[in-house]
């Protein structure tokens, strides 16, 4: 069984259509509607509410458990990336907490991700919850584009989660991770890392004007070895 959160226009059914047994549940849902498919169930649903799990319920046969449940949703990007990375974050987390619900023990979960501060904390609550967790940018995806794809392996199942693994009000403000995890976020990824940069240049570049000014200052003032 198959599941695709934020599906349309439907691409990734698609593919689970081809490849899975014909027999596959196959279920999709977006704010948008997708054009029917064969061999799908679709509909229209805000996946963060209790209204799309319900007829997620309704859609999933008696006894069901699905082997992986796919993400790829993104709100429209206009200008604030910031605010967009972690929206797109929060409905990472949203889709996760469906995947928790639904997924099989064993089971896969794939989701797009946006590279931001929020990202080593997102990781962070998938490795609580699988056995392998990897990321990956496909040669399909723009270079120039912030996402990645998270694919988690080996879903654990277990009888209890912590509900702030679940909660970016909790997740993202709390988790702190490794400081080398924390640079990352900043200098590798996306328009944060471009603007990083700058930043290092204008702080270099400060720091030798004052070094200059120091050294002048000293041979001014008679004074022997300086910097």
């Amino acid at each position: 069984a198959c599941m695709d959160l934020c599906a349309a226009p439907g691409g990734w059914l698609q593919v689970a259509v081809k490849y899975m047994p014909m027999s596959s549940t196959i279920v999709g849902v977006d704010l948008a509607p997708i054009k029917a498919i064969r061999g799908c169930t679709t509909f229209v649903d805000d996946i963060t509410t209790q209204s799309c799990r319900a007829q997620l319920r309704r859609c999933t046969p008696e006894g069901v458990k699905y082997d992986i449940v796919m993400h790829d949703g993104a709100p429209n990007v206009g200008g604030n990336y910031s605010a967009e990375a972690y929206t797109q974050a929060a409905l990472t987390l949203d889709s996760l907490r469906l995947a928790t619900e639904f997924l099989r023990e064993g089971g896969w979960f794939v989701t797009k991700v946006f590279r931001s501060t929020e990202y080593h904390a997102l990781l962070y609550s998938m490795q609580q919850l699988f056995k392998k967790v990897e990321s990956n940018k496909p040669q399909a995806s723009r270079g120039t584009s912030a996402e990645i794809f998270v694919v988690c392996s080996g879903y654990l199942a277990p009888q209890k989660i912590d509900p702030r693994l679940l909660d970016p009000r909790h997740l993202f403000a709390e988790y702190e991770g490794p400081k080398q995890a924390r640079m990352m976020g900043i200098w590798e990824y996306g328009e944060i890392g471009a603007d990083a940069h700058v930043y290092l240049f204008y702080f270099f570049l400060f720091f030798f004007i004052c070094l200059l000014v120091s050294r002048r200052t000293c041979r001014r003032g008679g004074v022997q070895g300086g910097w």
